[in-house]
């Protein structure tokens, strides 16, 4: 990558201030005696996780502690070079024999694939005397406790036939390029970083070594989990920031051309607090606005209001780049985050009351019509906790969302608040923030909307 002459003294100044590279290097290799790995090593490379969650589905644990049960899922690992191919083809290898091992016993799989951001990259940090996760791992694996509760919840309000296998898969890339303890890199860093999902999010097929790129590889996920003859299966594609920039450079082709389904039927795409121009957005509202009603959506786009990291921080990061780096360099909102220019919000959302509140009223049970231009209730489902025991009796929340004038199609562009966010991983957040985790509010909205019958 070449870098400009203030990008160039920046690093220098960074150099003196300690600032280190980060490898561009797998953190989850598969142990394979051979290229060809045998199913008993592939086996391996995926593992089950537990995730205490309290019983009202809000707070989490890594660790067993009173009033939290336990809630496991499958966790594994997509681990992708700056090039865009995988950096360890049989990780996905992994995944797919997952999931056969899961069809050849009849249960079907719910996968939800996350896209971290910048700063971020599949090394774990170890968890201490059980403390409440920090780091951007430890708070997937909280994500899909949360994830895992719903499920479970769904399916003993009997909304669901059959539990599924959850298996929890991150999606991990160099978005950290240096350690810099003053942050000194950081402009240089947003930069390269942004360069290089861009990169990730363009590559397809595969290499001459045979190895797929991401979007193969999603792809060949989507069109297993979309198979008719497994039709309980479901897959949810998430990504914050600069993962949200690399699904959108995947997939917002397919949107544009007018594919409402751009990761399959039984498919959802999530970009949360997306580092993205909301030119790359330009045609595909317009593609989508003249196919209505689509009931649920497949797409969508999730801004917090408060989020200064892209409403402010963004724009002026966009000063450092070219023209190649926008999806329009003629349009005017090349510039503007996706969800901050109004003309393009599709809905305003906000969650009324929150679970914790165990006599809030209730509203009636029944399917939710995404397709409604009045302001809706939609359901959230969970298990009533009265703070000592966990019963499974069905209650629902009160959630409101206003549909604007803008006709949505597959694809909605949605106005959140603190209500819909974590800030630490436990529960929601007092402020808007940039944050890479979804509260147990969203999360219920986002699975329900995956397993509704009109999907």
């Amino acid at each position: 990558m070449r870098l400009s002459a203030s990008a160039c003294g920046v690093l220098v100044a960074a150099s003196i201030s300690g600032c280190t590279t980060v490898p561009d290097k797998p953190y989850h290799p598969v142990a394979c005696g051979s290229k060809d790995c045998t199913p008993e090593e592939l086996d391996l490379a995926t593992g089950s996780r537990t995730v205490q969650v309290r019983g009202d589905g809000w707070l989490t644990q890594p660790c067993a502690r009173s009033a939290y049960f336990p809630m496991t899922y499958d966790q594994a690992w997509l681990e992708v070079n700056e090039d865009g191919y995988l950096a360890v083809p049989a990780q996905l290898r992994a995944i797919e024999r997952r999931i056969q091992r899961a069809h050849a016993s009849g249960v079907p799989v719910l996968l939800a694939a996350y896209v971290h951001g910048w700063n971020g990259n599949a090394d774990e940090r170890p968890l201490k005397d059980c403390q409440a996760q920090s780091g951007q791992v430890n708070l997937f694996y909280a994500q899909m406790g949360r994830v895992t509760d719903t499920v479970q919840r769904l399916h003993d309000s009997k909304l669901i036939a059959r539990k599924p296998l959850v298996i929890g898969v991150w999606v991990g890339w160099r978005g950290r390029d240096y350690r810099d303890p003053i942050g000194l890199s950081a402009p240089a860093s947003f930069l390269s970083r942004g360069r290089t999902a861009n990169a990730i999010g363009v590559q397809r097929g595969y290499d001459g070594e045979g190895r797929p790129s991401l979007h193969a590889a999603l792809d060949e996920l989507s069109k297993t989990l979309n198979d008719p003859a497994y039709p309980e299966d479901r897959m949810m594609l998430s990504g914050l920031s600069f993962g949200g920039r690399i699904i959108t450079r995947l997939y917002r082709d397919r949107l544009e051309a007018g594919d409402t389904t751009p990761l399959g039927k039984n498919s959802l795409i999530v970009t949360f607090n997306a580092a993205v121009g909301s030119d790359c957005y330009e045609k595909a509202l317009q593609a989508n606005a003249s196919k209505v009603p689509v009931t649920p959506p497949r797409w969508i786009n999730v801004t917090s209001r408060a989020d200064r990291a892209r409403r402010i921080y963004y724009r002026i990061g966009t000063l450092l780049m070219k023209d190649g780096d926008f999806c329009d360099p003629s349009s005017r909102l090349r510039r503007v985050a996706i969800g901050f220019d109004d003309a393009q919000k599709t809905h305003e959302l906000t969650f009324v009351s929150y679970a914790e509140d165990v006599d809030a009223p209730l509203i009636n049970q029944g399917p939710v019509n995404w397709s409604s231009t009045e302001p809706a209730h939609a359901p959230i489902y969970y298990s009533r906790w009265d703070g000592v025991s966990y019963s499974l009796k069905s209650r629902m929340y009160d959630m409101r969302f206003q549909r604007k004038a803008l006709n949505a199609g597959a694809l909605w562009v949605v106005d959140t608040d603190h209500t819909a966010i974590a800030s630490a991983g436990s529960h929601y957040s007092i402020n808007d923030l940039h944050s890479n985790v979804f509260a147990t509010n969203l999360t219920r909205l986002l699975i329900t909307s995956l397993y509704d019958p009109g999907r």
